[in-house]
């Protein structure tokens, strides 16, 4: 798999962080690894981990912004993701980058 040195140290840092976020992010990067390694011989099932790795890493987001206190995160239901929500513009920001990150895995 082709990461940057960026995308490798924020995966790896995630990943130390301590309780469900931090098993959110490990699980995230061994669904994107085991996606890269599928990618040709079983494009359905890598497709399916590469979506099951964003949710991962959403999720480890959401412990993260829990456990900072993040003031906002009351207003988002984490289970719900109609597109119906209205994220203030630093969380929006912060899922922008989360699909970029994935695009360019």
């Amino acid at each position: 798999m082709n990461l940057t040195d960026f995308q490798l140290s924020i995966l790896e840092r995630a990943a130390q962080t301590r309780g469900a976020g931090g098993f959110s992010a490990k699980s995230c990067r061994r669904h994107i690894e085991r996606a890269w390694l599928l990618k040709e011989s079983m494009p359905e099932v890598a497709v399916f981990l590469a979506i099951t790795a964003e949710e991962e890493a959403a999720t480890a987001l959401f412990h993260a912004f829990q456990k900072k206190r993040y003031k906002n995160i009351g207003r988002i239901n984490k289970r719900n993701c109609n597109g119906q929500q209205k994220p203030d513009k630093k969380l929006s920001t912060l899922f922008k980058f989360n699909r970029a990150f994935v695009a360019q895995s």
